[in-house]
């Protein structure tokens, strides 16, 4: 897929930034706050606590410290918040909040939220970090009836509500980063952030169900996701292969290009990530038999399939070229 520095731009060209080298902490990053945050939402649907607890750590520690590893100066990552050009670094940006209210809102209202998704997505990750731990917190101390504080249960049931949409946020905040790239054919879709839920919400539902593998409610919502997120795929790839130029070339990497990439794309792909999960769910519904083993398998398949298909996504994805070629 490589070009030679005289055909950047004239012929198809792969991005390479965000996963080659470093770059595929930025690929492990997207796959881990993702699969975090549809864990958690999952584990409220189901009241699940230790999944709650998993889904969180799983988003911030791993995804969010991958990210900080990926950044070239994590000490200046606030900055992805709020426009601040004065002195103290952040320790004066807070201290202009109580030195000059007025200025420090108007300079939040003009910070990068307003037109960048990675400043959103920061606000998003802010938000599921204070409120879920909040969340958490309350969730067992009802659990274990250690308080007899009044109208506590209503308290969580509001938190329980409020992470539900900001689990949605973080889960769907990247699709909508990558998608917002134009110049990718295969990135600007409007089924990327669809493919972001669908697969965030189905390695959620995995990962809870591999600690309920009796849960009737966790396999409920796997079967629905695992056929959901394949018709995600299946509609997102059909559409990328149907347009002209690079999305067209790009889907034709995945299939027959060089190296690894058909093989990751067959076997992960499509055997792991699709057709065993469907079958699975097939088999579910026509048979009563102990299907535990199945499960199992079909849960590794699915998170196997989801990381290798955010791999070529970001492997394939293929500026459109400045000079149009001729159809002669």
């Amino acid at each position: 897929m490589h070009v030679k520095p005289w055909e950047w731009m004239v012929k198809p060209t792969p991005q390479e930034e965000w996963i080659e080298g470093k770059g595929l902490l930025s690929w492990l990053s997207f796959f881990s706050v993702a699969i975090g945050a549809g864990m958690y939402f999952v584990a409220v649907i189901l009241n699940y606590p230790w999944a709650m607890v998993t889904g969180y750590l799983v988003c911030l520690v791993v995804g969010g410290g991958t990210k900080v590893i990926d950044l070239g100066k994590p000490t200046r990552a606030w900055r992805m918040l709020i426009n601040y050009d004065g002195e103290g670094g952040l320790l004066g940006a807070m201290m202009l909040l109580f030195k000059n209210p007025a200025k420090f809102i108007k300079m939040f209202m003009n910070s990068g939220w307003r037109t960048s998704w990675i400043s959103r997505g920061m606000y998003f990750i802010g938000l599921f970090t204070i409120l879920g731990l909040v969340h958490i917190i309350l969730t067992f101390v009802v659990a274990n009836e250690a308080t007899g504080i009044a109208n506590l249960g209503s308290v969580t049931g509001v938190f329980a509500i409020l992470m539900i949409i900001v689990s949605v946020l973080v889960t769907v905040y990247a699709g909508l980063l990558i998608g917002y790239v134009k110049a990718i054919p295969l990135w600007g879709s409007a089924m990327m952030p669809l493919f972001f839920v669908a697969s965030g919400f189905l390695g959620g539902a995995a990962l809870a169900l591999a600690g309920r593998m009796n849960n009737a409610s966790a396999i409920g919502w796997l079967q629905i996701m695992v056929l959901a997120y394949a018709a995600v795929v299946i509609i997102y790839l059909w559409n990328a292969w149907n347009q002209s130029g690079a999305s067209k070339y790009s889907v034709q990497q995945m299939i027959k290009g060089g190296g690894m990439l058909p093989i990751i794309f067959y076997v992960g792909v499509v055997l792991l990530g699709i057709l065993w999960p469907v079958a699975t769910v097939i088999i579910s519904f026509v048979s009563n038999a102990d299907l535990t083993a199945l499960l199992a398998v079909a849960i590794a398949g699915v998170l196997i399939g989801d990381l290798s298909m955010r791999y070529l996504i970001m492997r394939c994805g293929t500026y459109t070229p400045l000079i149009p070629q001729s159809p002669y």
